[in-house]
């Protein structure tokens, strides 16, 4: 699948123009993913809020944890209007989140 999902370039038109919030669920931090989320960033131009559930994989891989949330980082410079909030796939305790906004 990941083939046929990676490119530079997605074709949204106008169609996230009015987009407010967005959902990522079992977020695995593949090169796709991030492109996806990347474009969210830049295309979404009135977005205020983006929640990404990281997988169960990801949970339990601080290296490749920390690597995902440098890069998403340096995502929200693309679109500063909106909150990322980073979230383990089941959260136990209000300091298992992070915000970035």
């Amino acid at each position: 699948m990941e083939q046929y999902l990676h490119s530079n370039k997605f074709s949204s038109g106008d169609n996230l123009k009015h987009l407010r919030s967005v959902e990522i669920e079992d977020f695995g931090g593949s090169e796709s993913q991030q492109d996806i989320v990347r474009h969210l960033l830049e295309s979404a131009s009135i977005l205020e809020k983006m929640d990404i559930r990281y997988s169960n994989d990801i949970n339990h891989n601080a290296e490749k944890l920390t690597k995902i949330d440098e890069k998403l980082l340096l995502f929200h410079e693309v679109s500063s209007n909106a909150e990322i909030v980073l979230l383990p796939k089941y959260v136990k305790k209000v300091s298992d989140i992070f915000v970035i906004n």
